[in-house]
């Protein structure tokens, strides 16, 4: 190996890896969690490599909290207390323009108290039905302690009272109603009332995997998890070339199920599992 790198891989190229190397690994170890977000935020576009980092955090005890409407920036950050919160900049569905809005006016006039609260700052204009359910279904709104499905049956209402809202201010007028912020949290406590028990975790785990690509807060799997010790004693560790090496009764989520003809006799079933541990694994059976 080392005759072959005299010739076979420039020596600068050689020296300057290495130094990466060692400078990277160096930061993973004194400073991990900034090491962590730099790299989760480097990465947000590929979902399956921000599944990796983020077993990578579970591994180093490293706790990242879901995004936060009111802590959350554009790219992963790290607290005081050294704690991760998602970068709002990696839910599906929520542009740049959008969340600089919602930053600006965050750190304009402090914290939002309710979805009706931060529609009356931030406007209507941008901040469309589309990027409202994906805030929702990310959990960007836990932090308004209303349950997403409470949130989710009432925003069209609290869109619409915002939008009103935007077009008095423009038109220079005053709603005999008010429109202000008692009104606004009136209301949301009314609608909040009307529909408070929270989505099944199935149907939570799902909306969350629809916005971020992957279970965050948990796995549906987790459910059935001392049932599935009883039947499969094992795990798929490791498959190459459509082999597994390690094999136990699976334990995963069946995401997709695909029938096709087959050059023989035998229907052909492509199977799609989604591991607790965030991969996916592609079975065909027949």
């Amino acid at each position: 190996m080392e005759k072959f790198a005299g010739y076979g891989f420039n020596k600068s190229h050689s020296v300057a890896y290495a130094l990466i190397a060692y400078q990277t690994a160096y930061l993973k170890t004194h400073y991990k969690e900034p090491f962590l977000a730099a790299v989760l935020s480097s990465d947000m576009d590929n979902t399956d490599k921000v599944v990796k980092f983020v077993k990578e955090c579970e591994y180093m005890n490293i706790t990242l909290n879901p995004p936060s409407i009111n802590t959350s920036n554009y790219y992963f950050s790290v607290t005081e207390n050294q704690e991760i919160f998602y970068g709002l900049g990696a839910i599906k569905g929520v542009g740049g323009a959008i969340i600089e809005i919602i930053i600006n006016e965050r750190n304009l006039n402090g914290d939002f108290t309710s979805l009706d609260n931060l529609l009356k700052r931030c406007g209507t204009n941008k901040i469309n039905k589309r990027v409202v359910e994906a805030l929702i279904k990310s959990g960007s709104f836990d932090v308004f302690g209303e349950s997403r499905s409470s949130l989710f049956y009432s925003y069209p209402e609290s869109m619409k009272m915002a939008d009103q809202n935007s077009k008095n201010i423009q038109q220079g007028q005053i709603d005999i109603f008010g429109f202000s912020e008692e009104v606004f949290e009136n209301k949301n406590k009314s609608k909040g009332a009307e529909k408070s028990e929270e989505w099944e975790a199935i149907k939570k785990l799902s909306f969350e995997r629809d916005v971020l690509g992957f279970y965050l807060t948990g796995h549906p799997i987790l459910e059935y998890k001392n049932e599935l010790k009883n039947i499969s004693p094992g795990k798929v560790y490791h498959v190459f070339n459509n082999n597994i090496f390690t094999v136990g009764c699976l334990d995963g989520l069946l995401l997709v199920q695909e029938f096709e003809s087959s050059s023989d006799f035998y229907p052909k079933c492509n199977l799609s599992f989604k591991l607790e541990s965030g991969s996916q694994l592609d079975c065909p059976t027949y």
